[in-house]
């Protein structure tokens, strides 16, 4: 019987929330888009200019970014700079 109270504590939680630690922790590992290279102002964003890595700034996922490709930074980024919403036209 004292086994199998302690094989209850092993599973953990029994609810699937996260602590504050472990959300901080998913979204500081999340790849977020940032600019492969220097990009001016007005460039039409392809393929080629945006890599994913991790940063401890908010930036846009894979999915995001792609409903925003072909469109024109407002705004000059450099190389590794996260990319947000507010960038594009």
């Amino acid at each position: 019987m004292v086994f199998l109270r302690r094989l209850s504590t092993a599973n953990g939680s029994p609810t699937l929330s996260l602590s504050d630690a472990e959300v901080t922790y998913r979204w500081q590992m999340k790849r977020q888009a940032v600019a492969a290279a220097d990009l001016p102002a007005g460039i039409a964003i392809g393929v080629g200019d945006v890599v994913y890595k991790r940063t401890n700034r908010e930036g846009l996922s894979l999915d995001m970014m792609s409903s925003l490709a072909g469109r024109h930074l407002k705004v000059a980024k450099a190389a590794d700079e996260p990319l947000t919403e507010e960038d594009f036209r």
